[in-house]
């Protein structure tokens, strides 16, 4: 029977018969959250392996995965003696690495004879390919290698997210699903942070990334507590870069040309959002957020003031007085707030990362093995419940995967901008401009950002980072050609 079906399907069973006995082992030994995650991940790969319309099934589960954050890879060195967690992840990592290998073979297969991509894409998939193998060969100096593997998952997926859009986002359909698709995902955050805010509490959601436990911060100096919100992320911080990358593009939507109803969802989310934004009080995300919004309207200019724009413009800024009323003392309270041991904990982490960098500057010291060799790097002994990666993720890509990965991560994201800002001077819709514009302020927003935290250490805010650098590539070459691209 085997020898009558299409070829396609002998690397989906192939898979299948390999992943599951060492699935079905490891699964009874999950923790409820990885328990949920894995049975997921097992089961969108066992319908991809019977369904007919594999590219639709394909968008549906990257629209899954941009709405719904759920991360699981995060601070796991203290959790290595722990045989669940342990067994867990690598029971995940393997079974998702397994569905990019075979989602690439059916894609190689299937496209083998129809295989036509703007050439103006290899650079960057070349760019990526680069990283990856970066990634790869920094597993040599790696202390735990199932550190590396776990990341390594997110890597693969990231990979072919980014050959998935370049091959198939070609109509404004699929655009605009997936542009909604992240607006709905910010609202949802959002209104979860404003309970959070309101009820003191975690909701509970800690299937979907919500930290079990509330976040609340005494000022120094003082009896007070700040509650900081972060939605449906591990930290405050991290909910802030997710929305200060987000915002620009639901709000460059307000100045699109569509009608006044079709813009009411995205100036809603840009309110929703922008408070949401403000009680995480984190102070990195707030001075990205205003870097980004800064630099759209410097490029908007004049175009801030036409009449169709000046009422959401008006409305936005009232909002933003209503904000600063409200929250404003508790803004200001935060950025004095500055302790010595934060500022000097901080200092021991950029010290270690780069006598890791001048240790091993073109492998690194392993995927996702900072916190792990921390202790081997630093001049004073950390405590190894308190270890976290460098609050800077440049060193931190340099430290774990070498300077040729940084090189690469640069130059794609370059190209990213590069294409962003082309699509939005060369085309002639107005939609697309200002999509493309968001995109730029939202991620440079993003990249700023990173120079003092490690903000795309977090798997959601690391897959959105580079599926918005993606579109940004399809929207330019795509839905942009220039004369001189026909030439």
């Amino acid at each position: 029977m085997i020898f009558n079906m299409r070829r396609e399907y002998i690397f989906s069973f192939l898979c299948l018969s390999f992943i599951l006995p060492f699935f079905l082992i490891s699964l009874s030994a999950l923790d409820f959250k990885w328990f949920i995650f894995g049975v997921v991940s097992f089961c969108l790969f066992s319908v991809f392996v019977v369904v007919k319309d594999k590219e639709n099934f394909l968008l549906g589960v990257l629209g899954l995965s941009l709405g719904v954050n759920l991360d699981i890879n995060f601070f796991l060195c203290p959790c290595l003696s722990r045989f669940r967690l342990l067994s867990g992840g690598i029971s995940i990592s393997v079974t998702d690495i397994s569905i990019f290998l075979l989602w690439f073979l059916w894609f190689a297969y299937r496209n083998k004879n129809r295989m036509v991509i703007n050439k103006s894409f290899l650079w960057p998939i070349i760019l990526f390919q680069f990283l990856i193998i970066c990634i790869l060969l920094s597993f040599l100096n790696s202390i735990y290698i199932c550190l590396s593997i776990y990341e390594l998952k997110k890597y693969c997926l990231i990979f072919s997210i980014i050959l998935y859009l370049f091959f198939n986002i070609k109509n404004i359909f699929k655009l605009k699903c997936i542009v909604y698709t992240i607006l709905i995902g910010v609202v949802i955050s959002s209104i979860v942070g404003l309970l959070q805010y309101k009820i003191g509490a975690s909701l509970g959601f800690s299937v979907l990334g919500e930290t079990q436990e509330f976040f609340s911060q005494r000022v120094v100096g003082s009896l007070e507590t700040i509650r900081r919100v972060s939605g449906l992320m591990l930290h405050a911080n991290m909910f802030g870069i997710y929305l200060a990358m987000c915002l620009p593009i639901a709000y460059s939507l307000s100045f699109a040309n569509l009608p006044y109803k079709d813009k009411m969802f995205p100036f809603f989310v840009t309110i929703i959002g922008t408070v949401a934004l403000v009680l995480t009080f984190s102070r990195a995300s707030l001075i990205s957020f205003c870097f980004g919004m800064l630099f759209f309207a410097l490029v908007k200019n004049q175009e801030l003031f036409y009449r169709n724009n000046i009422f959401f413009l008006f409305i936005y800024l009232f909002a933003i007085l209503i904000i600063c009323f409200l929250w404003g003392g508790k803004i200001l309270e935060r950025f004095l707030d500055s302790p010595p041991e934060q500022l000097n904990y901080r200092f021991l982490l950029n010290s270690a990362a780069i006598k890791m960098i001048l240790a091993h500057p073109f492998l690194g010291v392993g995927l996702n093995n900072f916190t792990a060799q921390l202790e081997v790097f630093s001049y004073d002994k950390i405590i190894p419940l308190a270890r976290y990666p460098v609050h800077n993720f440049y060193l931190l890509i340099m430290a774990e995967t070498g300077v040729c990965a940084l090189v690469a991560f640069v130059l794609f994201f370059l190209f990213a901008l590069k294409s962003g800002m082309e699509s939005y001077f060369i085309s002639k819709d107005e939609v697309l401009r200002n999509i493309s514009l968001g995109m730029v302020s939202g991620l440079l927003a993003v990249f700023l950002n990173c120079m003092v935290d490690f903000t795309l250490a977090l798997s959601p805010l690391l897959m959105l980072f580079f599926t918005i650098c993606a579109l940004m590539m399809c929207i330019r070459y795509n839905f942009c050609l220039s004369s001189l691209d026909m030439g």
